[in-house]
């Protein structure tokens, strides 16, 4: 996928990060990534890719919420 845009692969693509915090614990929460897609063709890849994305995106987050 590098380099491509998302629409030249898929014709819809929906990635939804749920947190929640945990009912039985003070401390931490669950966290649920859904990622949606309908591919443009059949041999077009899953989008693995979007982990790194999601994964990188919430490194950031947590860095910046503990300044």
């Amino acid at each position: 996928m590098c380099g491509n845009l998302v629409s030249d692969s898929y014709n819809t693509f929906k990635a939804t990060i749920t947190v929640t915090p945990k009912e039985d614990e003070t401390d931490g929460s669950r966290v649920v990534w859904t990622v949606e897609y309908e591919k443009v063709r059949h041999d077009i890849g899953d989008p693995m890719w979007i982990i790194d994305i999601l994964i990188n995106y919430l490194k950031e987050t947590d860095e910046y919420l503990c300044m």
